[in-house]
């Protein structure tokens, strides 16, 4: 269910705004995390194999014990409004743009951003040097 904005369109930013990066050297794109899941690999592997980005041998090696009982569990990460950049963005220059992203050195994570940052780093995203 991701759905890309018209190109050169800012999307609409709702507070729930999620950043993903590239490893450590570049973010790659801007997506609205929508709900995160915990439970049984096999059952949200059934839920969301067409979604998904790993198959059903992936999602069970990732799978840890979790609660009291110690059963397997995996989480999924839900994405919309996904816009992938045509040109990754620095971190250096992420940094920059987003502030709040100064907290520590991961980025190998989801971050909430405000409107401002991340209009400020869809814009460079999208910037080209065609």
């Amino acid at each position: 269910m991701d759905a890309c904005a018209p190109a050169n369109e800012p999307p609409v930013v709702p507070p729930s705004l999620a950043l993903t990066a590239d490893w450590v050297t570049d973010v790659a794109e801007l997506a609205v995390l929508d709900e995160v899941e915990t439970g049984d690999p096999h059952r949200l592997f059934r839920k969301h194999q067409d979604r998904g980005v790993l198959d059903k041998p992936q999602v069970l090696e990732c799978a840890k014990p979790f609660g009291e009982g110690g059963d397997l569990a995996v989480t999924a990460l839900l994405f919309s409004q996904t816009e992938i950049f045509r040109d990754p963005v620095p971190i250096a220059r992420v940094r920059e743009l987003c502030p709040e992203m100064n907290t520590d050195g991961y980025f190998v994570t989801t971050r909430r951003v405000d409107e401002q940052s991340a209009r400020a780093l869809y814009e460079a995203g999208l910037r080209s040097d065609d």
